[in-house]
């Protein structure tokens, strides 16, 4: 591990990025950094507030006292592999008067419709009611009012399934360049049930901007796909996923680590690359996040990475077997390099 890289580096999210929830806004996701830098009904008062400047100078003076560097992955990246990662930009490089302006990048996290019920993400499906798309439109608005001039990414959406949600399915499909003239990229993320040919024929208006697809799967089985994936359906996902793979953005292909789906580590390794995705992308592996949504009994059990799990030697086996895959992407290098899983640095497309 090497803690001293983190002097020559800036991680640029807390000075160019907001997440935006139905009442939290944080400078980056708030499961690496859960201090809230505002809120939805004072949007135009975030930029550069107090909160947001204590968060910048962690940065800036080498202790990101803020960050969880475990759970985040590219800080993960950067300590233990010495792979500083897209956030990154050298010390010697950063200029803060840059990232006075405003965000030039937004998560859209305050819809919360989606046509799965994760475990570790939700109880039942959502579907959000008339009181609620008032209040998620008028957050759009309050984003176009004040950061329409400076957003050019968005990231779609960490919360919803965006072909579930019907705001930002619609934004998707009748996509205006003239409220948001600088936006040049969306980051589009989706469970990929509603991600089909006739689906993305829709969404034509936004193709050029969607750089990336990340795809949340969490098995390599349909049995497990049961389990972790509640309401979805194997027998759809798999042809849905074999579109997605030929399509041209990067992509991301992620899984869950928990207890239900842990030896299907390898599996799901080998079911990307059966795709045979075109271009570039990654197989990302990160461990459950607590969103309050389980009992802490329940999220004890799900957490197959603490040393006190029962399965822990068997995780660490499966875990063996993906560490240090060609374009693999995990939050457990602080496991990997502990228990000396592999020999040679992870390597990214």
């Amino acid at each position: 591990m090497n803690d001293d890289i983190l002097k020559n580096h800036i991680c640029l999210n807390p000075f160019n990025y907001l997440e935006i929830h139905k009442d939290l806004v944080f400078s980056c996701c708030p499961s690496w950094l859960n201090t809230p830098v505002g809120n939805t009904n004072n949007l135009g008062k975030i930029w550069n507030n107090d909160i947001l400047e204590k968060i910048q100078n962690s940065i800036i003076d080498s202790t990101y006292s803020y960050c969880d560097k475990d759970v985040c992955p590219y800080l993960s990246e950067l300590i233990h592999n010495e792979i500083p990662l897209e956030v990154f930009t050298e010390k010697e490089n950063f200029n803060i008067r840059k990232y006075k302006e405003g965000p030039s990048r937004i998560s859209l996290c305050f819809d919360s419709s989606c046509n799965l019920s994760c475990p570790s993400c939700r109880k039942s499906i959502v579907v959000e009611d008339s009181k609620s798309l008032k209040q998620i439109d008028f957050i759009m608005d309050e984003i176009q009012r004040n950061f329409g001039n400076t957003v050019s990414s968005f990231s779609i959406s960490g919360t919803a399934e965006p072909f579930a949600s019907k705001t930002f399915r619609n934004f998707l499909i009748d996509f205006d360049k003239n409220k948001f003239p600088r936006l040049g990229s969306i980051y589009l993320q989706t469970n990929g049930t509603l991600l089909n040919k006739e689906m993305w024929n829709k969404i034509s208006n936004s193709h050029k901007l969607i750089y990336t697809l990340s795809v949340s799967i969490d098995a390599a089985s349909e049995e497990t796909y049961k389990v972790v994936r509640k309401g979805g359906d194997w027998k759809v996902l798999l042809p849905n996923l074999e579109f997605i793979a030929k399509l041209s953005p990067f992509k991301n292909f992620t899984f869950v680590v928990q207890d239900t789906n842990y030896k299907e580590m390898e599996m799901f390794y080998d079911l990307i690359l059966g795709l045979r995705p075109v271009g570039e992308f990654r197989v990302y592996y990160a461990k459950i996040s607590d969103w309050n949504v389980m009992s802490p009994e329940d999220y004890k059990q799900k957490e197959i990475w603490n040393e006190n799990h029962p399965e822990f030697q068997s995780f660490l086996s499966e875990l063996k077997k993906v560490a240090g895959k060609y374009n693999v992407l995990t939050n457990m290098n602080d496991i990997i390099e502990k228990y000396s899983l592999i020999k040679t640095k992870t390597r990214l497309l």
